[in-house]
């Protein structure tokens, strides 16, 4: 063999040596790595999982709310059609007594119209109310 081949020769063993003895310290480098990671991952898990949970307690609170909504608005619908269709009878039965009965009318929906306010400022206490942090 020549020089040039022995020194090439002893390169690539020594090349080799190095790897085998550097190896588990690599190893063990990637693995560290990895356990970092993964432990990032379940911080990002647990940090997601809250905020899902407080999203879905809102979600609730919403879906609650709009419950409520929902069935003021279909009894001041039905408040609504009851007087029409009390109105109705009257101009029929009696269309002479509508004149007499129109301060009673107006009255009627004077006192719905509070009774709704009063209902709204319920529900606008409640949302406020709602917000506010329990001690």
């Amino acid at each position: 063999m020549t020089p040039g081949a022995y020194g090439i020769f002893v390169l690539v063993v020594i090349a080799i040596g190095t790897l085998i003895k550097v190896w588990p310290s690599l190893r063990k480098m990637n693995i560290e790595a990895d356990g970092s990671l993964r432990s990032d991952l379940l911080g990002r898990i647990g940090t997601l999982e809250r905020h899902v949970a407080t999203l879905e307690a809102k979600l609730s609170e919403d879906q609650e709310r709009h419950a409520a909504e929902m069935q003021i608005m279909r009894h001041r619908l039905n408040n609504e059609t009851a007087a029409l269709d009390a109105l109705l009878l009257l101009l029929e039965a009696a269309p002479e007594k509508v004149a007499e009965n129109i301060s009673r009318i107006k009255e009627m929906r004077h006192a719905r119209a509070q009774v709704a306010a009063l209902e709204s400022g319920a529900m606008a206490g409640a949302a406020i109310n709602a917000k506010v942090p329990k001690l």
